[in-house]
C-alpha cells in the first residue's frame, strides 16, 4: 500500500489532530525518526493526551530512540523486537 500525503508535515505540523498514526514501514520509520519535526509533534500530540500510534517497525525506531512513551508497553515487527526494551514487549497484536 502506498500512501501519499495531502500537505507536506511542515504546512501542518501546528494544526489541531485528534491522533497521529505512523504507519509501519523500516525505511520510513528511519525517516521519521531523524525528522526533528516530525519528532516534536509526535511529542506535543502525546503531551496534550491525544492518540498515538505506531505500526510495525514505528514503535521500536521512532518512539523508543525519542523516549516519547516512557511509561507502557509495545510490540512491533517481530524482527525488531530487539529496538523494543524487553520489560516494554508485549507478544500481542495490538497493544
Amino acid at each position: 500500500v502506498r500512501l501519499l500525503a495531502d500537505a507536506p508535515l511542515v504546512e501542518v505540523a501546528d494544526n489541531d489532530f485528534a491522533a497521529i498514526v505512523l504507519p509501519g514501514g523500516l525505511k520510513g520509520a528511519e525517516t521519521f525518526r531523524d525528522s526533528p519535526l516530525l519528532v516534536e509533534t509526535v511529542r506535543q500530540c502525546h503531551l496534550s493526551g491525544k492518540i498515538v500510534a505506531a505500526i510495525c517497525a514505528a514503535p521500536g525506531t521512532v518512539l523508543i530512540p525519542h523516549d516519547l512513551f516512557p511509561v507502557g508497553n509495545m510490540t512491533g515487527f517481530p524482527g525488531l523486537k530487539h529496538t523494543i526494551p524487553e520489560e516494554k514487549w508485549m507478544e500481542r497484536r495490538v497493544v
